[in-house]
């Protein structure tokens, strides 16, 4: 799964971006009860530049988040929006420096180091990526998206046990989530808890049945256990949703430790393509 940054109170394909947090709406609600002014600049400047993040303009809202921070210069949401927009313009070096300053000035802040944490990961920093999603954990535990991406880092970083410790957090106050499912799977399979992994996995395609490679890692779950009717039955729906995972399929059939099958390439075709 992509790393992925983050919105407070938004959810965009790629990027949560980390906008205003509930203090900063109440202060600007706040202000507009008691008078009825136009909005700060520094307010305008950043829900444009927010704005502009959301519509995939990085560079446009760069140019309106450094205005709304020299306007504000210590707001953390502003600094912490700034960048996640130097790090989808490509420039990771600033956006970490950003980011970092954003936790040191709003260290209430979860999204400060929820955003720090996923760059550190894509930085392939990966004690220092732990310690900033740790930080988000601590100040906010249900905060989810941080869990997820400490359970993907645990699991780049082979910790299958931590990985699968995040994601059943997650899991069990947002049991519907296909994509998580299928990673604690992938956890519980790497320390040979089959059938844990294949609950998860079976759970993940209740919600998502044409994850074709969910299919391919419960097909071998089941292989290990001899249930390979059952395994080629997963096989032939994963192949007849996406081709291209052939190679895999026919490695877990011929390698997998168990339920081996001693089958010609071109038996193993006619069974799983017919």
């Amino acid at each position: 799964m992509p790393a992925s940054f983050g919105l407070v109170g938004t959810v965009p394909v790629l990027f949560r971006i980390s906008a205003m947090n509930r203090h900063e709406r109440r202060r600007i609600k706040k202000q507009a009860g008691a008078r009825p002014a136009a909005p700060a600049p520094a307010d305008v400047a950043h829900l444009r530049g927010a704005e502009a993040l959301r519509q995939g303009r990085p560079e446009a809202a760069i140019a309106d988040l450094r205005a709304a921070n020299r306007l504000r210069p210590s707001d953390g949401a502003i600094l912490t929006n700034l960048g996640i927009a130097l790090s989808q313009a490509g420039d990771a070096e600033e956006a970490e420096g950003v980011l970092h300053q954003a936790c040191s000035v709003a260290p209430e802040l979860a999204a400060a180091p929820f955003n720090l944490g996923v760059l550190l990961r894509r930085r392939g920093a990966v004690d220092e990526a732990r310690a900033a999603l740790n930080r988000a954990i601590a100040l906010d535990p249900g905060h989810w998206r941080a869990r997820t991406e400490l359970g993907l880092l645990e699991l780049d970083a082979d910790a299958p046990a931590a990985a699968l410790a995040a994601f059943e957090a997650v899991l069990a106050v947002a049991p519907d989530q296909p994509a998580i499912r299928h990673d604690a799977g992938v956890a519980a399979q790497r320390l040979g808890r089959i059938a844990d992994a294949i609950r998860h996995y079976e759970r993940a395609l209740a919600t998502a049945a044409d994850r074709a490679p969910t299919l391919v890692n419960l097909g071998y779950c089941l292989q290990e256990l001899g249930r390979t009717d059952e395994a080629l039955a997963h096989y032939r729906r994963a192949l007849a949703l996406d081709r291209t995972l052939y190679a895999a399929v026919v490695k877990n059939l011929t390698t997998a430790p168990h339920g081996r099958f001693w089958l010609s390439p071109a038996q193993l075709r006619q069974a799983l393509l017919a």
